[in-house]
């Protein structure tokens, strides 16, 4: 879908599926921009809180 959508961004942390979507020249973003992107538009009040419950259910950052 990405391919076919201008101006389209990818979430995607996984390093194997970036790599391949860079290769595409496929726009990407990490959840971590995504929390970011929250923050600023005042979706979330603070990005912490969001990243410490990614953490506790198994998510990890690199």
């Amino acid at each position: 879908m990405a391919l076919e959508t201008e101006k389209s961004q990818l979430i995607i942390d996984e390093k194997k599926g970036r790599k391949v979507a860079q290769n595409l020249k496929i726009d990407i973003i990490g959840t971590l921009k995504v929390i970011q992107m929250a923050k600023q538009k005042g979706i979330v009040q603070s990005a912490q809180p969001v990243i410490e419950d990614l953490q506790k259910a198994g998510f990890r950052f690199s």
